[in-house]
């Protein structure tokens, strides 16, 4: 199997150093979707609570 970064680039970078290995294709869309999802999440709430 091969294996992806799923590395985010936007005002911020979070990279993604461990990457994870897929079957084919629609696994790694799917993965690249939530774990695109969790990143930002978790990203925005740390600046919410450094602001707030």
């Amino acid at each position: 199997m091969a294996r992806y970064f799923f590395n985010l680039h936007d005002g911020i970078s979070i990279p993604d150093t461990v990457g994870s290995e897929h079957p084919d294709l629609q696994s790694v869309r799917l993965e690249a979707v939530e774990t695109i999802a969790e990143r930002l999440r978790g990203a925005l709430l740390m600046k919410t609570s450094r602001h707030g």
